[in-house]
């Protein structure tokens, strides 16, 4: 077998030469040992070559899975992130459609270990990036967290995940999509230890992907109130968002509180919603007197008031 691993240059080489000297069987027996050997010699991309011939014939099947995972080892080998990712995301499909059908203790053992596969690389993309500053590593980092929540998205390590996959969206400016998963964060477990830091991610990522391009004018018409203009769904879901914090956090625990209260009553008050920019303006101003803010929402409370 080291002979051929030798002189093969591929699964097709080296499948042909099986088959002159042998039967289908030999082909099947020698191919994995050969996947092997090459791996052992540092030739990833062959051997990830007949580990995946080797997958496909397999079928979805346990056996078909694990040869999977050595081609996805074979990826990683090779470093080439953009491959890693892909081979996790067909790994993921083809354990999601058949994991069903397996038998214990073989589901069990191979969702382990695929868990723990598919955990440790969006988690160790996700540190490359941030410590490279490398929004294209960070964009892997997304795609293992997004196949990893596909696959294993009701597991005990979820809701942790997906918080770090909405730093992830949030990081390379994917600010809308950030929100709609610390927004999961927190439906998932509301008194969770991500909740207050995905519920504020929220409303930051959101208050991020309006700017104040949408915003209409204020009409300034002296003794005369505005009339309330409807809010954009944008500004829908960053109203939510700010609500959503204000109740789901206690007052006394909330360091972020006087931010909220002040963007969610400048929402109010851009659209010329009154009552309730006073409202929140007010508890502001009654709650956190010293803050940087209580005077700019005073302002904007007596401003509306007239």
């Amino acid at each position: 077998m080291t002979a051929v691993s030798r002189v093969a240059t591929g699964a097709a080489a080296a499948e042909a030469f099986f088959r002159r000297v042998g039967s289908d069987g030999l082909v099947r027996d020698s191919l994995p040992r050969l996947a092997e050997l090459f791996h052992g010699q540092g030739r990833f991309a062959e051997a990830m070559a007949i580990y995946r011939r080797l997958a496909n014939d397999e079928g979805e099947t346990a056996l078909g899975v694990n040869f999977a995972a050595l081609a996805l080892q074979c990826a990683i080998a090779l470093g080439d992130r953009a491959r890693v990712v892909s081979e996790i995301a067909a790994l993921g499909a083809r354990w999601k459609k058949m994991r069903g059908s397996v038998l214990e203790p073989t589901r069990t053992a191979v969702a382990k270990r695929l868990e723990s596969t598919f955990h440790d690389l969006a988690v160790v993309y996700h540190r490359e990036g941030e410590k490279l500053k490398s929004d294209e590593i960070l964009g892997f980092a997304t795609a293992a967290y997004a196949v990893y929540l596909d696959v294993f998205g009701e597991g005990e390590r979820a809701v942790e995940m997906r918080f770090f996959f909405g730093e992830a969206l949030f990081r390379t400016g994917q600010t809308s999509r950030a929100a709609d998963e610390y927004t999961k964060v927190v439906e998932a477990n509301p008194a969770g230890p991500r909740a207050a830091a995905a519920a504020y991610g929220a409303v930051v990522a959101l208050d991020r992907a309006l700017g104040r391009s949408d915003r209409p004018p204020r009409v300034h018409a002296p003794g005369k109130r505005p009339s309330p203009v409807p809010f954009p769904r944008g500004e829908t879901r960053l109203r939510e968002a700010c609500e959503r914090y204000l109740v789901l956090i206690p007052k006394d625990a909330a360091t972020e509180r006087p931010g909220v209260l002040y963007r969610l009553g400048r929402l109010f008050y851009d659209f010329h919603h009154i009552d309730e920019a006073a409202r929140r303006y007010g508890e502001l101003v009654a709650s956190y007197p010293s803050h940087a803010l209580a005077s700019s929402a005073l302002g904007e409370l007596l401003d509306s008031m007239n």
